[in-house]
């Protein structure tokens, strides 16, 4: 049976293979922020608070199985601070036939602004990961080694 899906502002501990966490945070539907915080001794409202005003490591869309079928744990819930409300990612998109064409999007329904290849240097593709494709970016991040998909998602100049 699915698990019901946790509301904005859930906080998630990811176990993964390498003896480490890593964090999240859902700040919008389908959209979390990644952490990498150092928990040691940490209760997990000691853990929230701290991700509360940690910068995150990056943001992005996670499709829905990862409520129903990855191992990240549910720590808790607080309503989502004013910082982060008023400073959503913004993702791009780019043109698959001509990659002069691009865009920047956000959170924001409708919001759309046609941008150069270079405006989006550092930007995250708008897109959905699975959670194991997360899993393996985190590890990646914690081991200090590229990930492939990150290279694959660039923007193409």
């Amino acid at each position: 049976m699915a698990r019901k899906s946790p509301e904005v502002g859930t906080f998630f501990k990811i176990p993964l293979e390498i003896n480490k966490n890593a964090y999240a945070r859902l700040i919008n539907a389908g959209l979390f922020s990644f952490y990498k915080i150092d928990e040691e001794g940490r209760t997990n409202e000691e853990i929230m608070q701290l991700l509360s005003s940690a910068f995150s490591i990056f943001s992005i869309y996670v499709h829905k199985d990862v409520f129903s079928k990855s191992n990240w744990q549910v720590l808790g819930y607080k309503p989502l601070e004013e910082h982060i409300l008023n400073n959503m990612p913004v993702f791009f998109r780019q043109d698959i036939v001509d990659k002069t064409k691009c865009w920047i999007v956000s959170t924001v329904p409708g919001y759309k602004k046609a941008v150069t290849p270079q405006e989006c240097i550092n930007l995250e593709i708008s897109a959905v990961w699975d959670f194991q494709t997360v899993e393996e970016r985190l590890r990646d991040y914690f081991e200090n080694k590229p990930n492939k998909w990150v290279e694959f998602y660039k923007v193409k100049l």
